[in-house]
Formats: structure tokens, sequence, C-alpha cells
């Protein structure tokens, strides 16, 4: 955070950290689903590290497992988004319009 009128005049007061936690029942969730023989994909907003974490956490990833972002999902022609939806396990700073075009 920073207080002043102008760029110029910018004083350093602070940092804020902000953490929106998963819900608890998150963890069981999953390993119900898996354990029920769905293949558990993470979609969201968060930026590449915290998405990859996130889902490292829970077992929806692993280190060679493949991850798209949102700007790929733009770069692709509807047979190639079909085809990295099958292969990638998270897909991060994904916009409400990829979310659907992921599900669908």
């Amino acid at each position: 955070m920073a207080t002043g009128t102008s760029l110029e005049d910018l004083t350093y007061v602070g940092m804020v950290g902000i953490i929106d936690p998963e819900r608890p029942q998150v963890e069981e969730a999953i390993v119900q689903l898996k354990s029920g023989g769905v293949i558990v994909k993470m979609i969201t907003g968060d930026a590449e590290k915290t998405a990859k974490a996130i889902a490292w956490r829970f077992k929806i990833y692993k280190s060679n497992d493949l991850s798209v972002s949102g700007e790929d999902l733009d770069h692709m022609n509807a047979a190639d988004v079909r085809d990295i939806v099958s292969q990638a396990s998270v897909f991060y700073r994904v916009s409400q319009k990829h979310k659907l075009t992921i599900v669908k």
C-alpha cells in the first residue's frame, strides 16, 4: 500500500496479504470423485503457480502434467481445445468464457 497525491509523491506504508482458503470439504469431495472413477481437473482464474500449488496439494496435478492458461486457449481452434482439455489437469488465468468452453 502507498499514500500520496501523485505517483512521484507516493510513500510506502505497508503490505497487505490476502488469502482465499479452500473450503474444508474440498479434499474429501475430490477423494470421493476420484474413487468413483472421475477424472478431476482444476479450472481457476488464479495465477499459474498458485493454481499448480493448490492442485498439487489436492493431488490433481503432478509435476509432469500439462497446465494451460486462458490465453493459450484463446489461440486454439475448437479441435485443439477439445484435445487439450482431455490432456491438461490444470487450467489457470481463465475467464468465465474459458470455463464454459472447457466444460462443454
